[in-house]
């Protein structure tokens, strides 16, 4: 399987990026469940 060992060859290489997108990613995710939960908070 070529194709896949090329694909953990690429996720290996760049391991650095992935987390540091992983990491933003979460961030931001993080930032909308807070912003909905005081927006529905502040409807109350």
């Amino acid at each position: 399987m070529p194709a896949a060992s090329g694909l953990v060859y690429l996720l290996l290489k760049h391991q650095q990026i992935l987390a540091f997108s992983l990491n933003l990613s979460s961030l931001t995710l993080h930032d909308i469940e807070k912003y909905c939960y005081m927006k529905e908070h502040n409807e109350r």
